[in-house]
């Protein structure tokens, strides 16, 4: 896959994190405590609060490292075949492997 297609790939991918985020939204970890989405329809038990604390703890940092990797690929773009443009690219796509997509 080229540069582009890649960078599409992952806005996409963080877009669709964040949209899974948002309907998933639980600010009560009591009710957290019960069950927590790990995939979409896998839901599974949690038993102690302190694994309901943390992932608590993740989800707002996640969102806003979703929504500035789409905010540097934004960049990236608009900077087009420029060395700053071409480094920052570079530097997303090495943060963000196909696997991971």
């Amino acid at each position: 896959m080229d540069r582009q297609e890649h960078l599409n790939k992952i806005k996409a991918k963080c877009l669709a994190n964040i949209a899974v985020a948002e309907a998933a939204k639980i600010t009560n970890v009591e009710t957290m405590m019960h069950h927590v989405s790990i995939n979409i329809g896998d839901w599974v038990p949690v038993k102690t609060p302190e694994i309901a604390a943390y992932i608590a703890a993740c989800a707002g940092p996640a969102e806003a490292g979703w929504r500035s990797t789409i905010a540097a690929v934004e960049a990236a773009e608009s900077l087009g075949n420029t060395a700053w443009g071409v480094g920052l690219g570079a530097a997303i796509i090495s943060a963000w492997p196909e696997e991971l997509l």
